[in-house]
């Protein structure tokens, strides 16, 4: 379920970017509920929240908001959003959300660099960095993956699976810590 897609990084793949001429929205909480009212009727248990990476657009408190208004209608909430400290993610954890997913997009440095002109997701660190936040928030499952088609597809699929390995090595407390594709269009 997208809130949001306002974005504050310009990736050059992707069409949220903050250069792309486009109408932005983001929901309102009864838009939310709404929609989560609509598809938990279809028989949907589980639902990924996500955003695009604009923190003063979709800040905490509105992301809070956002799982609170869901928990009614999933016996799951993940998140898809923009990195964020740990902290802040244990608040969310707090209010009902047990998955996180946060994609590199590409292991590769110097094809990151390329790829991320600007904004807070240009820094390859902090985003190597946000999933062991995630396990170290609570979180009951950790996602993580490369956007295969940025840079060589097994290379990033390997050092992908090397992350997940790494997180679950790290945190055994995590109940799953996943390595999974994201590729445009599917």
């Amino acid at each position: 379920l997208y809130l949001a897609d306002h974005c504050t990084n310009n990736c050059v793949y992707c069409g949220f970017r903050t250069t792309a001429s486009m109408h932005r929205t983001r929901f309102t909480i009864e838009e939310i509920r709404h929609n989560a009212r609509q598809m938990s009727e279809t028989g949907i248990r589980h639902v990924l929240l996500l955003t695009g990476e604009a923190p003063a657009i979709t800040p905490l408190s509105y992301l809070k908001e956002a799982v609170l208004a869901v928990r009614a209608y999933f016996s799951s909430i993940s998140l898809e959003m923009h990195p964020m400290r740990e902290d802040d993610y244990r608040e969310l954890v707090a209010v009902g959300a047990d998955g996180l997913t946060i994609y590199q997009e590409t292991y590769d440095r110097n094809r990151y660099a390329e790829v991320h002109l600007s904004g807070r997701k240009r820094d390859f660190n902090w985003r190597l960095e946000t999933p062991s936040r995630g396990c170290m928030s609570g979180f009951r499952a950790v996602n993580v993956g490369a956007l295969y088609g940025l840079h060589e597809p097994r290379g990033d699929c390997f050092r992908a699976g090397l992350h997940a390995r790494g997180l679950q090595l790290a945190h055994p407390e995590v109940e799953r810590v996943h390595d999974g594709p994201h590729t445009p269009g599917f």
